[in-house]
Formats: structure tokens, C-alpha cells, sequence
């Protein structure tokens, strides 16, 4: 937990540094701005470093974790719908999505800017992450190596978050790439599921069960 605070915290601040002026600014998390890759990248390296410690299965342990991590997700995004965080772009007035656009009302406390037709983005990932867990979920009883339904998860997940950021309005593209950072994360994590593919396909091991 303290991992995923504390690595949520900094890749927040990294994003909008613009919004931190004083110390206090930046340790009062409970006042919001904390960003999830944040908090996946510090609580990975945390329980990575417990789990060899006190030499745990790690890639048994990783299947648990990527369909607990994407259900948890699906619910989290229905709350960042209520909240107003990690809103879409606005929606041209010519496009096919103006009929399904999230119009934030003014006075609704959000984040998001109010009046104005956004891409849906937050239910969105929320339909997606329940269509992953319900991918991983029948995945599970017949996986053939351990670490392939992480691995799926990172695969999955990666490449609907890719898509995503397009529409996102939250996170600017970084200069020259063209890419966000967010996006940037998911393409490491396409690489690195791809990679655990093709260690679990090589070493041809039946998976155990938890």
C-alpha cells in the first residue's frame, strides 16, 4: 500500500508539476492527485522485492494479481466517472460519439471542465477492464504455464489504455514522441507480458494452482 501511495504521489507531481507550489502541496495526497501507473509501478516494485525476499512464486502469485488489479480497476473507473477525474477530450460537434458525450453539470464539484461534451473515457475503461476480467477470469482454470494470465493482463490492459490516452483530455503528449506518458507505460508493459509469454512458452512448465 505504502508503495502504491507513494509511487501514485510522485508520478502525479511529475505530470503536473505546474500545480505544486509549496511543500504542503506536495504531501497532501488525501486532497487528491495521485495517478494509478503511479501507483502500479510503485507497489510492483515493492511486493517484487518482498516476494524474492521471502522467495514466493512470483509469477503464480502475478496471475492472482492481474485479475484482482483489473476488477479492482473496472470499479475504480466508475468512481473516477463520479468524481469527474481522468475525463476525455471534448467531442467535436460533427462526431459520431456526440450522442453518448459525458456533459459534467457546473455545479458538480469536478475536475473535469463543466458544459462542455467529453469523451466518455471513464466508463469506458470500466466496460473494458470487466471484459478483461471476465477474459482472465476463464483463462485462469486453463492457463498452461504460471504467469501467463498476468501476462494476458499486461497484454490486455496495455493495449486498451494505449487507445485510450487518445481520447483522454488529462495527460498532454510529451514533446517529439507525440506519445503520453501514460501511453509510453503501457507500451513497457506490452513488451514485458510479451516477454513472459515467451519465457512461460519456452521452459513448458505446468502451471500450480494457489
Amino acid at each position: 500500500i505504502i508503495g502504491g501511495l507513494v509511487g501514485a504521489r510522485i508520478a502525479y507531481i511529475i505530470e503536473h508539476k505546474e500545480q505544486f507550489k509549496t511543500f504542503m502541496d506536495y504531501i497532501a495526497f488525501w486532497k487528491g492527485g495521485i495517478d494509478w501507473f503511479g501507483a502500479f509501478i510503485g507497489g510492483a516494485v515493492v511486493l517484487l522485492f518482498l516476494l524474492r525476499k521471502y522467495r514466493y512464486p512470483i509469477l503464480k502469485i502475478g496471475d492472482v494479481a492481474g485479475i484482482s488489479i483489473i476488477i479492482g480497476h473496472a470499479f475504480g473507473r466508475i468512481g473516477c466517472t463520479c468524481a469527474g477525474c481522468c475525463y476525455g477530450k471534448p467531442v467535436p460537434e460533427d462526431s459520431i460519439f456526440k450522442d453518448i458525450a459525458i456533459i459534467f453539470p457546473h455545479h458538480h464539484d469536478t475536475a473535469a471542465p463543466p458544459g462542455i461534451p467529453l469523451y466518455p473515457t471513464q466508463p469506458a475503461e470500466a466496460l473494458g477492464n470487466f471484459l478483461i476480467f471476465g477474459i482472465l477470469f476463464l483463462l485462469y482454470r486453463k492457463k498452461k504455464f504460471d504467469g501467463e494470465i498476468f501476462a494476458s493482463y499486461l497484454v490486455l490492459y496495455g493495449l486498451e489504455r494505449f487507445l485510450l490516452e487518445f481520447w483522454r483530455g488529462v495527460t498532454p503528449p510529451l514533446p517529439v514522441v507525440g506519445l503520453t506518458w501514460n501511453q509510453i507505460v503501457t507500451l513497457g508493459m506490452i513488451v514485458i507480458g510479451a516477454g513472459i509469454f515467451i519465457y512461460g512458452i519456452s521452459k513448458k512448465r505446468s502451471p500450480e494452482r494457489l
